[in-house]
């Protein structure tokens, strides 16, 4: 119900050259999650910038409905949250959710991210209606749960 349909193959390469021009901007890093074993790609997830003085960054991402539930976003999370404060030296790094997307609150909970906030009304649905978004956010390395993997 997150995804935006259609997307298509013009829609990826836009992604793509979009994605291009951001890391190139020092605003965003969109990796792919990849299968190692088969080289498929299930998913995709990010840090967006949001705001370098702090510095402070933004995980986004998404993952094939076939695929979830299996701990490839957590894995992906864990690993962006644990670059974003090892290697960028994040004060902040945080998760944008909408409040009825449990599985990625779950996410959040796993890795130690405590609810920072509830924006109401801060975004619309597929649908085009309003909804909340819950903030979750880490400040700390040890903040963020190791996980097994």
């Amino acid at each position: 119900p997150w995804a935006r349909v259609p997307y298509t193959k013009d829609s990826a390469l836009s992604f793509c050259q979009e994605a291009q021009e951001k890391l190139l901007q020092n605003k965003e890093f969109a990796g792919l999650v990849v299968l190692t074993k088969t080289s498929e790609i299930i998913g995709s997830a990010g840090l967006t910038v949001t705001d370098p003085e702090v510095p402070s960054f933004e995980i986004g991402y998404w993952i094939k409905t076939s695929y979830a539930g299996q701990g490839y976003i957590t894995e992906a999370a864990h690993a962006l949250a644990g670059f974003a404060l090892d290697e960028l030296h994040a004060k902040r790094v945080s998760l944008h959710i909408d409040e009825r997307n449990a599985k990625s609150i779950r996410v959040a909970n796993r890795l130690g991210f405590k609810l920072e906030a509830k924006l109401k009304a801060y975004a619309r649905d597929n649908e085009g209606n309003l909804t909340n978004f819950l903030v979750f956010s880490v400040f700390d390395r040890s903040e963020l749960v190791d996980i097994d993997r």
